[in-house]
C-alpha cells in the first residue's frame, strides 16, 4: 500500500481522484456525498494505512521467516472481520 497509494506518498499511481470520478459515472454517489465526507474518509483511510503498516513491520520483527505469509492470514481475518474500512 505505501508504495501504491497517494495518500500516503502524492507520487505514488492510485489517486482516490479516479475511484471518486469512476463512482460519479456509476451514480454510487453525489457530488453533495463527496465533499462533505471527503475529510472524515481521508482520516481514517490515513489512520487504517498507518495501523496496516504498523501491523506489517510488527510481523517483519515477530516472524522474520515467514512475515509475509503471515500477515497475508492476519489480513485475511481483518477482512473477514471488517477491521478496516479500507478493504472492505
Amino acid at each position: 500500500m505505501n508504495d501504491r497509494c497517494s495518500l500516503i506518498n502524492k507520487s505514488n499511481p492510485c489517486k482516490c481522484e479516479q475511484w471518486v470520478r469512476f463512482a460519479l459515472k456509476q451514480g454510487w454517489i453525489t457530488k453533495e456525498e463527496t465533499f462533505v465526507k471527503k475529510q472524515a474518509v481521508n482520516i481514517l483511510t490515513l489512520q487504517e494505512a498507518k495501523t496496516l503498516k504498523n501491523l506489517k513491520e510488527l510481523y517483519q520483527t515477530l516472524y522474520p521467516d515467514s512475515a509475509d505469509q503471515a500477515l497475508a492470514e492476519r489480513i485475511r481475518e481483518g477482512i473477514k472481520k471488517k477491521e478496516w474500512q479500507i478493504l472492505s
